[in-house]
């Protein structure tokens, strides 16, 4: 009966330690066509703040003036 029990919490420790192991960001998947070095960092696993996403696209219109205008309303 301890050998049971011993395995039982083997078991268990295994299943609750596993998915914890994929959170290291090395072990995330690029987004298909990202760059490798991109010239604006943008994450999108956080919210922006007004004055966030104002910096932000700021930072798009110097670095392609091209394909992006900054205005204001």
């Amino acid at each position: 009966m301890k050998l049971l029990s011993k395995i039982s919490v083997l078991i268990l420790t295994i299943c609750l330690t596993v998915p914890a192991l994929p959170q290291n960001a090395e072990l995330f998947f690029k987004a298909a066509g990202s760059p490798a070095n991109p010239r604006v960092q943008a994450s999108w696993n956080k919210y922006y703040t007004y004055e966030g996403i104002t910096d932000l696209c700021r930072k798009l219109a110097k670095e392609y003036p091209d394909i992006v205008i900054l205005e204001s309303a």
